[in-house]
């Protein structure tokens, strides 16, 4: 069994970013319950404008993906991270400070 799915909520989602604090790149983790739906994953500064969009696409449910932030050109600073599915919505934040 998949340890995994016990931090799972139903119909939710669970993700984690790491490094955080990161000085260029971030891996961002997630997944979704047990449903197969698309789902993207948008990342924003705090004043809400989009700089990145690094996934979009269907995933099974129970399966853990992986995106890459690269930041290498952004400023330093607290970015959110929103992962969102046609039901759900998960944000954090990610600090780059090189």
């Amino acid at each position: 069994a998949n340890h995994y799915s016990d931090q799972l909520q139903s119909n939710g989602i669970v993700a984690k970013a790491y490094p955080n604090p990161f000085t260029n790149t971030a891996t961002i983790e997630f997944a979704l319950n047990d449903y197969t739906e698309s789902v993207s994953v948008e990342v924003f500064t705090l004043g809400g404008q989009k700089v990145a969009t690094l996934f979009n696409r269907t995933v099974n449910g129970g399966e853990i993906n992986r995106v890459e932030f690269n930041a290498a050109e952004l400023a330093n600073g607290i970015y959110v991270y929103r992962i969102a599915t046609k039901d759900n919505v998960h944000y954090d934040k990610l600090l780059l400070n090189r």
